[in-house]
């Protein structure tokens, strides 16, 4: 019987570590493509009740990030992004920042405190519609798109992920 439980162990150590190498090796790797999809579109008010769409940046790089004041592990990106802005100044890419907070207060004094450089938007009220276009469910949610207005990169790595600075400058002069 002893036998059988070491066996059994054994087994599921192997197997789990077989399954997170790969599930690690696929979330911070990212196979270097090339759009050649549908371009995506969004419509979403800036903090001035401006609309921002996602076409009004063709033939830039973009870089959207879906995020909460409320979501932990979206405060704890916070410093790496500021730090991936500061390494990707100069280049051809335009920041987008949904907000997925529960009101618009919230969103507004999160805004201010973040100090992102780039376009803040808030996504609450088109959540559903967010999700269903950029394939998620869980923040923070970070989203690549080509010059053509296409999805390069869905689930990119967080800024804090030592590779993402790497990758990103791949699709940038790939």
């Amino acid at each position: 019987m002893r036998v059988y439980w070491i066996l059994l162990c054994i087994f599921f150590f192997v197997f789990s570590s077989l399954k997170s190498d790969k599930h690690t090796s696929n979330r911070y790797t990212i196979s270097l493509k090339r759009g050649h999809g549908t371009p995506v579109e969004f419509s979403l008010q800036d903090s001035a009740n401006n609309t921002v769409t996602l076409s009004q940046f063709r033939g830039k790089f973009v870089v959207i990030s879906m995020e909460a004041n409320w979501c932990r592990p979206c405060l704890g990106e916070i410093g790496a992004m500021k730090e991936l802005q500061a390494n990707m100044l100069g280049q051809n890419i335009v920041w987008i920042f949904v907000s997925f907070d529960r009101d618009k207060e919230s969103w507004d004094e999160a805004r201010k405190s973040n100090n992102f450089k780039g376009i803040q938007v808030w996504g609450k009220p088109k959540s559903e519609e967010l999700k269903k276009t950029f394939n998620f469910d869980s923040l923070p949610y970070y989203v690549w798109i080509d010059r053509n207005g296409v999805i390069v990169v869905e689930d990119a790595p967080r800024p804090s992920v030592r590779s993402t600075i790497k990758q990103l400058k791949l699709y940038l002069n790939g």
